[in-house]
């Protein structure tokens, strides 16, 4: 098979750190989903941004345009992925936060196995509101794909475990995308 590069586009170049993208099709639109941040490191946190494509006027034209960003309030954002369904589109990511042992004098730590990371989900049902990030799983279990079935979702998890301890890889599943459980 012989792929080739029809034409490239850039879309935001301003001096941070855009990383770990994700792209789905969703209600005749594109959307992009990046990590956006000072640095590659933890410290000092980034956040998500999700650009949505849509055509413009009756020419073929296309317009890329902000649809929302996500924040927390004392964790790094990273690691975005779309999970599509009829009803909203979904955006999985992980979350590092700080331990408690951080959280009184310095937040998080520059070293991720310090923190904890908890997979969190926002969704939107008109691609242009996005809801705010709300935990799923328990610490320490990173959703990194999941995959919409005809009655449940089901995600493959890693549990990433402290420094000095095993993972291991976890399958969840559930009737709703912010009510995943271990199988």
């Amino acid at each position: 098979m012989l792929v080739r590069i029809l034409r490239t586009t850039r879309l935001v170049a301003d001096g941070r750190h855009l990383a770990f993208t994700t792209l789905c099709r969703w209600r005749d639109a594109i959307y992009l989903a990046y990590r956006a941040a000072p640095t590659h490191g933890i410290v000092p946190p980034g956040h998500v941004e999700i650009r949505r494509r849509e055509q413009h006027g009756g020419h073929g034209e296309h317009r890329w345009s902000l649809s929302g960003i996500l924040r927390h309030p004392t964790g790094d954002v990273r690691d975005p992925r779309f999970v599509v369904s009829d009803e909203a589109l979904w955006l999985v990511c992980g979350v590092y936060l700080p331990a408690a042992q951080h959280v009184a004098f310095q937040g998080l730590s520059a070293s991720s196995g310090d923190n904890l990371i908890v997979t969190h989900v926002a969704y939107t049902t008109d691609g242009a509101t996005w809801s705010a990030l709300q935990p799923i799983l328990r610490p320490q279990y990173w959703l990194w794909s999941v995959v919409p079935m005809a009655e449940a979702y089901v995600g493959a998890a890693y549990h990433t475990g402290r420094v000095g301890e095993t993972s291991s890889i976890t399958l969840v599943a559930g009737d709703r995308l912010e009510a995943l459980l271990p199988l």
